[in-house]
């Protein structure tokens, strides 16, 4: 098939696009490229546009976003199908996206850097191994922070293309709705999940604009809640991480966060984390007085001291949610405490 070169408005990107399929066509040996482009909607368009016009090879998307990330060596033996591990040399290339979002991790209750990119300089070698093309997608940003910490790495990559958005410079989202007012996994949910991961994607990753570093947050935030609602526990944490890390850069913290990687610990019975994030939130709601917050943090921690049969300290901690309810005269929160007291008591 003959390729097009429409998707591409000036000259010197169709130059740039003609060399990266001039560099892929009918290899003989692997070849790793770094793809990039201005925005998810555009990478989208060029991943497509690239698989079209290199028809001699197999195509497989992984995507990283659920798949945890210590080495991506380990991650592609973990996560690649056999069929495309144990294949001919040269028959596939494996396109690679949401990689960037495993620069931060929660570690001890804290979102810190991950390492992700010395880890990727470290094992630049072992990328070059497997029998497959790969093409890692990512944000410009990403790129240029691996030139600076994995500068191996970024010399090894010699095939590197970035391709500008066409499209309107100014990206605006679509106002965000409330939150579902039905609770838990519900056909509704799904729906409202795939509509507003629609949105996010129509964002850019990294900007300089507050305003719309703040409309990425709202809606992070709010991808982050009904995920967590549908128990989609791996997306949940990933959002609320990209929520928590973007208001610690716009000197938003509120804590929020914290209280939700806490839900999600504890939904998936990961005791020791949710105890430690709740315990950070119970600080920061002391750092920053919040009573109501003060008094949430206490109940969870109640509740993972009570899945722990750590009965004494469960009670403790629900005494002293309660009295905080009881004086806010919240008799909702109160009758909720209540009940858990209650259930303590008993064992």
């Amino acid at each position: 098939m003959e390729p097009t070169f429409d998707l591409f408005t000036t000259e010197e990107e169709r130059t740039r696009a003609r060399e990266l399929l001039f560099g892929l066509h009918q290899r003989k040996t692997p070849i790793v490229v770094w793809m990039s482009g201005d925005t998810p909607q555009r990478m989208l368009q060029l991943r497509v546009w690239l698989q079209q016009f290199t028809p001699e090879y197999r195509h497989h998307v992984l995507d990283l976003a659920d798949h945890p990330v210590e080495t991506l060596y380990g991650t592609l033996q973990k996560a690649l199908p056999p069929t495309v591990l144990q294949s001919d040399p040269v028959q596939w290339t494996v396109h690679l996206v949401h990689l960037e979002r495993h620069l931060l991790t929660l570690t001890e209750g804290r979102v810190v850097d991950s390492g992700l990119t010395k880890q990727l300089n470290f094992e630049r070698e072992n990328l070059f191994r497997f029998p497959f093309n790969l093409v890692i997608w990512s944000s410009p940003a990403f790129f240029e922070r691996l030139k600076q910490e994995a500068l191996d790495l970024s010399s090894w990559v010699s095939q590197r293309y970035h391709f500008s958005d066409p499209g309107p410079a100014s990206l605006t989202p679509a106002p965000l709705p409330e939150r579902l007012a039905q609770r838990g996994t519900v056909p509704q949910r799904t729906e409202r999940i795939g509509e507003l991961q629609t949105q996010l994607s129509a964002l850019p990753l990294e900007t300089v604009d507050e305003k719309a570093a703040l409309e990425r947050l709202s809606l992070l935030e709010l991808l982050g809640y009904e995920t967590a609602e549908a128990r989609r526990w791996e997306r949940s944490k990933a959002l609320w991480r990209e929520a928590m890390a973007l208001r610690e850069r716009w000197d938003r913290t509120n804590g929020e966060g914290l209280f939700y990687l806490g839900q999600i610990a504890l939904g998936q019975r990961e005791f020791a984390e949710a105890l430690a994030l709740y315990q950070q939130a119970l600080a920061y709601s002391k750092e920053h007085p919040n009573r109501k917050n003060e008094a949430v943090a206490l109940h969870q921690l109640g509740r993972v001291a009570q899945e722990q049969r750590d009965w004494q300290q469960a009670q403790e901690y629900f005494q002293k949610a309660l009295d905080i309810y009881i004086e806010f005269n919240d008799r909702y929160s109160q009758a909720s405490t209540y009940h858990q007291l209650g259930i303590v008591a008993q064992e």
